[in-house]
């Protein structure tokens, strides 16, 4: 029987109340495809049968049997069903729908959801509008193929996108084998952000026990939300923790975490204390342990002050460097903080932790910074050193105003300002205001062969000191005010001289490519600065500034540069390519007072010669990168520092890396260092086999000749999953963790 085909005008009416699509799609009519189509006036019901297709541009309806209601705007579907709607799929062997209110049921039947990717299987599937659906003996996946990597089995449910999956009499599966279940589960089904519990991070250390930490996030609108952490440690406690993100505008955002545990352990003697802190003269004597941190940024009136915030308060010395791993340690909030703010916060084990309010502006020729920065020294806690001697400085406040390089209007000589005020507060120390304004101006003058650039600079530091304390016997302490001025004079020159090298290797044919020409390039520089010998010691000292050592030194260096040309042809035209391969520079300084220095002759000879540093940046095409640095000190006659990374990137196949820092014992007279440091790195990830990635990172103490650290993780990447096993071990902890992310399904990444 050959095909019929019939466009029924009452359908399109109906069709368009009962499919309301958006743009041209809402004005097209629908078609109905069939071996055999037959309409009664009478029941006003239109059935079809054989090879059924109704469609209306993407939007499809086929079954080998329909019959339709006009007056109820129902349609009934069996036999091979299958429907587009909407973007979602549906099959099963019977189906009825009402086409007005896109509702209705579907036996023995299944439905993909393109977002959030999910498959539904049921032997009853009900669809209650265009976000819900009602299931029983129902299957849920995220994965693709006939046997999934993981589902989840239940006997009844309802999921809302975005929304939640409510479950009962839910199991677990892996492949078809049962390995967990709930009486009952709710999981949020998301393609934005929604409200519910994240998947946990299980691990295990040797000095803080089994931790299971369990985040909960929840939406407070578009543009806020917490997440809540209970973060259990087997050998420490129940450590609580809360994080609260915003971003209410384009110009906005904020991210705020603290952490809270008590520690029935503590240590009221270093000899109490973990092994790797016993030596460093503090205890830790506090059951109550956290850490705040947060960032923000934001403005004050207008965008154009923008206005910073920085938060890092730790209850003691010790918490950083305990919980640096997880999703509540220190590695974990860094990263986050550098990838959001772009600012980093001190490391594990420093002692000071800086909290600062900024505000900047930035004009046609200026710009201002007010500044609060208050510093925690932990030093000062938990009965350690007695706060009352507490000698850390407090900026409260600083403000910062700067003027740009701008040339002088008649005189063309260009100016810069860096001009400050402050307020030095302590609760055990000398106390005051500093204003220091330091204007410097320069010439640029510009020959045949080179340019010179000198530069001047007056630097005058008023001091109005409010509290004398604990100041030495060289300090005025008899006058509240005090005054300092100094000078400084920079003279710099540099010139460029390059020959460029031709292959004579111009591709010529379509889409090659060749390297055509080398470019080296040879900068040799000088430059040389001069700052007075003058007496400071009777001011008194808040900060660096306070003490401007004299100067008298003169640099060289000479830079080289080696610039290929890649040339490729396309539709007969040249497409050029350049790459910096190799970059090498020498630098050395002689410092002219050193040479002529008199005391401390018997026991440091005079040493002018600076090592010489020697810089290399490789890049081997495309892959393969070198970065070194080494310093040579030519009255050693050895290397007394070096630093060097070689990295190797195959892009989506691997990365690796391997580092050498070493530096040498130097006792001379500008510096000393008593410590030989060596320290190897190396590590990266491999792609070994599809959908394995293994991730190492080693770091060894060459003089100690022990481990500092060892990570090992191993990684799969399925089409609905990932999971991460990690083994870190140290000098002093062992620790592995299992990680495993659901599509869809709770992932940390909110």
């Amino acid at each position: 029987m050959s095909k019929l085909y019939l466009s029924l005008l009452f359908f399109i009416g109906i069709f368009f109340l009962s499919f309301n699509q958006a743009g041209a799609e809402e004005n097209s009519p629908w078609h109905l495809q069939a071996d055999k189509i037959t309409a009664n006036d009478q029941t006003k019901i239109i059935e079809a049968k054989g090879n059924i297709y109704l469609y209306q541009k993407d939007n499809f309806l086929k079954a080998d049997y329909i019959r339709y209601y006009i007056d109820t705007n129902w349609i009934y579907l069996k036999g091979n069903v299958k429907i587009k709607w909407s973007g979602d799929l549906l099959e099963g062997k019977e189906a009825e729908f009402d086409l007005k209110n896109k509702i209705g049921w579907i036996k023995q039947g299944k439905i993909f959801i393109p977002k959030p990717h999910l498959y539904i299987k049921a032997h009853y599937l009900e669809r209650k509008n265009s976000n819900t659906y009602v299931f029983k003996e129902a299957t849920l996946t995220s994965c693709d193929g006939t046997t999934p990597a993981w589902s989840l089995k239940t006997s009844s449910g309802t999921i809302t996108i975005e929304g939640y999956a409510k479950l009962w009499n839910t199991r677990f599966l892996v492949k078809d084998y049962p390995v967990l279940y709930s009486p009952f589960l709710i999981m949020p089904a998301k393609t934005k952000r929604q409200s519910g519990l994240l998947l946990p991070q299980i691990s295990y250390s040797s000095q803080k026990g089994y931790n299971y930490n369990q985040p909960y996030f929840q939406v407070i609108n578009d543009e806020q939300d917490i997440t809540l952490y209970e973060n259990y440690y087997s050998k420490k406690n129940l450590m609580h923790g809360l994080e609260y993100r915003f971003t209410p505008n384009l110009n906005t955002k904020g991210l705020l975490r603290g952490d809270y545990l008590y520690d029935p352990k503590i240590a009221k003697t270093e000899q109490q204390e973990l092994s790797q802190f016993q030596n460093d003269g503090l205890i830790r004597p506090n059951h109550d342990r956290f850490w705040l941190r947060g960032k923000i940024n934001s403005f004050l009136f207008s965008p154009e002050w923008e206005t910073k915030i920085d938060i890092d308060y730790v209850s003691d010395q010790n918490y950083l460097r305990e919980f640096k791993s997880g999703y509540s340690g220190f590695n974990y909030s860094r990263k986050i903080f550098l990838k959001q703010f772009g600012r980093d916060i001190e490391e594990t084990d420093d002692l000071t932790r800086t909290n600062i309010l900024s505000i900047f502006r930035s004009f046609k020729n200026t710009s201002l910074n007010a500044k609060i920065v208050y510093t925690e020294n932990l030093k000062y806690r938990n009965h350690n050193l007695p706060e009352s001697k507490d000698p850390t400085i407090q900026r409260l406040p600083e403000l910062n105003l700067n003027l740009y390089k701008t040339t002088i209007p008649y005189f063309s000589f260009d100016i810069e300002a860096q001009n400050q005020a402050v307020y030095f507060w302590r609760r055990y120390g000398t106390i005051g205001k500093r204003i220091d304004i330091y204007p410097k101006i320069s010439k640029s003058f510009k020959f045949d062969y080179f340019t010179l650039i000198p530069k001047f600079g007056y630097r005058e530091t008023l001091y109005f000191i409010d509290k004398y304390e604990n100041e030495n016997s060289l300090t005025d302490t008899k006058h509240k005010i005090l005054q300092r001025n100094i000078y400084d004079f920079s003279i710099s020159s540099y010139t460029e001289l390059f020959k460029i090298y031709d292959f004579l290797n111009t591709p010529v044919k379509e889409k090659k490519s060749n390297f055509t020409k080398l470019k080296h390039t040879i900068k040799p520089e000088l430059k040389y600065k001069f700052r007075p010998d003058k007496d400071q010691r009777e001011l008194p000292y808040f900060d660096s500034v306070d003490r401007l050592d004299p100067q008298e030194e003169l640099t060289y260096s000479l830079t080289n540069l080696f610039t290929l040309r890649k040339d490729t042809l396309t539709n007969n035209t040249l497409q050029k390519q350049y790459l910096d391969f190799l970059r090498i520079k020498f630098e050395q300084s002689y410092d002219f007072r050193e040479a002529r220095r008199n005391n401390d002759l018997n026991r440091y000879k005079r040493r002018p010669f600076s090592d010489i540093l020697t810089e290399v940046d490789i890049k081997f095409l495309p892959y393969l990168s070198h970065n070194s640095k080494t310093y040579y000190s030519c009255y050693l006659h050895k290397i007394t520092e070096h630093e060097h990374l070689l990295e190797l990137t195959w892009p989506d196949k691997i990365h690796a890396y391997f580092g050498l820092d070493f530096q040498e014992p130097v006792d001379e007279y500008k510096r000393h260092r008593n410590k030989r440091v060596k320290i190897l790195k190396w590590g990266g990830d491999i792609l070994f086999i599809p959908r394995w990635k293994l991730s190492l990172i080693f770091r060894h103490d060459l003089e100690k000749n022990k481990d500092l650290e060892k990570t090992l993780i191993l990684s799969y990447f399925h089409q609905c999953f990932s999971l991460d096993f990690t083994f870190s071990k140290t000098d002093y902890e062992d620790r592995y963790q299992v990680m495993i992310n659901l599509l869809n399904f709770g992932s940390m990444g909110k």
